[in-house]
């Protein structure tokens, strides 16, 4: 990208609910050099009221946050009418696929296995957000 261009993503909002801090620190730089603006949260019902009030265009969530299931966080995003479009991104310390039967019918778009990387989230990002 030469100093003209634009990011891809820029303009955008992204918000990272992730317990882990380095993760959390990781995909904020990846989806920041990218061009989205990042909130971090790292318990799932604030993260809720984040998604809610912030109103994100792609969202990362860790599977399992220290207050509730991040699978439990994604039903209620996709329960909420305003917010059931939002791209979500889950976040895992296993090796889970999209096939996982947990997962299917679960509206996830990509899976990040921990440790991410620059490739593995930009990967995500343009699995989403096209």
């Amino acid at each position: 990208m030469t100093s003209k261009q634009r990011p891809l993503y820029a303009g955008m909002k992204a918000i990272v609910v992730e317990d882990d801090p380095e993760t959390s620190r990781l995909c904020r730089g990846f989806l920041e050099a990218h061009g989205l603006a990042v909130k971090e949260v790292n318990r799932g019902v604030a993260g809720l009221t984040e998604v809610r009030k912030g109103r994100p265009d792609l969202i990362l969530i860790g599977l399992q946050l220290r207050d509730v299931s991040g699978l439990e966080a994604v039903s209620w995003i996709r329960a909420d009418p305003a917010l059931c479009l939002v791209p979500v991104v889950v976040i895992s310390a296993g090796n889970l696929s999209a096939e996982d039967p947990m997962l299917r019918g679960s509206g996830i778009g990509a899976i990040l296995c921990k440790p991410v990387s620059a490739e593995t989230v930009a990967h995500a990002i343009r699995r989403v957000l096209g």
